[in-house]
């Protein structure tokens, strides 16, 4: 004999527990909190990106930063360099990967922020 859905938790043979729990950003973040400081980064693991031969390789031409902006993008890209988020190069690459656009945001404290584009 084959049995509906209803006629099973009529019979009390099944029964539906519609409990949604849900969590906060909030209380997320303090559960977890050494997962959300820093960065971000992957140590001591090996990664292999798989790059399609035949796609063209892209490289962007730099955007200009303002003069009186100069130091202290260079400032923020020294700190990037350092945190390990960038890495210096001395000669063309085929490859510039997220895109070459560097976009400045100013802050109400004087503050530069460097973003991709």
């Amino acid at each position: 004999m084959l049995l509906g859905c209803r006629t099973a938790e009529q019979l009390n043979l099944i029964s539906f527990a519609f409990s949604v729990h849900l969590e906060t950003v909030e209380s997320l973040v303090t559960e977890f909190k050494s997962l959300f400081e820093g960065i971000g980064c992957l140590k001591d693991r090996m990664l292999r990106l798989h790059i399609d031969k035949f796609i063209q390789p892209v490289a962007l031409k730099h955007c200009r930063v303002a003069f009186h902006l100069r130091p202290k993008v260079e400032e923020e890209l020294r700190k990037l360099e350092q945190a390990d988020v960038i890495e210096k190069v001395d000669g063309p690459t085929p490859w510039v990967l997220g895109g070459a656009k560097l976009v400045t945001v100013h802050e109400a404290d004087i503050k530069v922020t460097a973003c991709r584009m």
